[in-house]
């Protein structure tokens, strides 16, 4: 994520790729493994942001509670190609491949004295409430490493939880302390751009 947020979103305009009429898993269980004081910012915020354990370093981690049901969040977190409308940073969101699973899109992104192109490959599985991305490795890459997944509990009264696991490398010519300090910095304004978009139905925008 480096300089810029993970993406979050994916392309799912196929009658297949549908959020299916399955419940995610209820979320109680596990928020228990979740410490209290990332509860309470949780609750306060609606989403929070923290890292991985000492067995995946680099891994960053964020939690988001959307006032939507999960066929909805699923709706709208599959539409990669209106990741501008709440993602200031990027500039080009492209689809050039779709399957039966995902898609393969196109980013450029704009922040500061970086101009970074990179390609993304989805894959969505709506009935495990699950979504995940890497580096589509037949197209070049400005970044070394971006790889992460959504997953989705039901946190009751019509509400989502989205859990969000990630890790970005820019490359050798920044410091994996710097990146990772850069990333803990911009994800919390992503996830609540995100949950703003999401709640209200994809019409909020972050510009």
């Amino acid at each position: 994520m480096a300089l810029f947020s993970v993406v979050l979103l994916l392309w799912c305009s196929a009658p297949d790729l549908a959020a299916a009429e399955v419940a995610p898993p209820p979320a109680e269980s596990y928020l228990r493994s979740i410490p209290p004081d990332l509860l309470a910012h949780l609750e306060r915020e609606r989403f929070v942001v923290f890292s991985g354990d000492a067995a995946t370093p680099g891994l960053i981690q964020g939690l988001v509670a959307f006032s939507q049901p999960y066929p909805q969040v699923w709706r709208l977190l599959a539409q990669t190609d209106r990741q501008r409308e709440y993602r200031a940073e990027l500039t080009e969101d492209t689809t050039l491949e779709r399957f039966e699973n995902g898609s393969v899109d196109r980013h450029r992104i704009s922040m500061l004295f970086i101009r970074i192109a990179y390609h993304l490959r989805y894959q969505l599985d709506p009935s495990a409430c699950h979504i995940e991305w890497s580096l589509a490795p037949n197209y070049e890459n400005d970044m070394q490493q971006i790889s992460g997944a959504w997953d989705f509990f039901d946190l009751g009264a019509n509400r989502t939880l989205g859990r969000l696991a990630t890790t970005v490398r820019l490359g050798s010519g920044m410091p994996r302390s710097m990146q990772d300090a850069i990333t803990r910095k911009n994800l919390p304004e992503t996830l609540d751009h995100v949950r703003r978009w999401v709640d209200s139905g994809g019409t909020w925008r972050a510009r």
